[in-house]
């Protein structure tokens, strides 16, 4: 299972896109989202993740390769401020859903106190969601 808010990369690079500071990503996590990985010639780079709304890049590494949203088969929660943005994508709770319904963050809470989650895989930042919830 998850321990996915107490393992945060600390290597952090400028998106190419945006100049945002952004931090680091597992390959595994981009893997499970872009639209065709295998195409990829080389994993052996590191990998950044650009949350800046602004900005059309995903992800994009040290070699230069950047991945925009086009290319990722996810919507990205964190680069979109309507209410059906997803903020919990280990299950599926949108920006209006935790800002109306209180279990709704109470339920995550619990999980990934459990250690029920996926952020690793699901989150195309990698990281756990619960910063991505609105502050009511």
């Amino acid at each position: 299972m998850s321990n996915c808010c107490s393992n945060e990369p600390s290597t952090k690079a400028k998106c190419p896109g945006c100049r945002t500071s952004s931090k680091e990503v597992q390959s595994s996590t981009v893997k499970h989202h872009l639209k065709a990985p295998w195409k990829i010639k080389s994993w052996s780079t590191r990998l950044y993740f650009c949350k800046s709304k602004d900005c059309d890049v995903v992800y994009f590494s040290e070699s230069g390769d950047s991945f925009r949203q086009s290319d990722v088969r996810t919507a990205v929660g964190q680069k979109d401020s309507s209410d059906l943005a997803t903020v919990c994508y280990c299950y599926g709770v949108t920006r209006q859903e935790a800002i109306s319904d209180d279990s709704a963050k109470s339920f995550v809470l619990s999980e990934t106190k459990a250690k029920n989650c996926a952020c690793e895989y699901k989150n195309p930042s990698g990281r756990c969601c619960l910063p991505d919830f609105p502050k009511n």
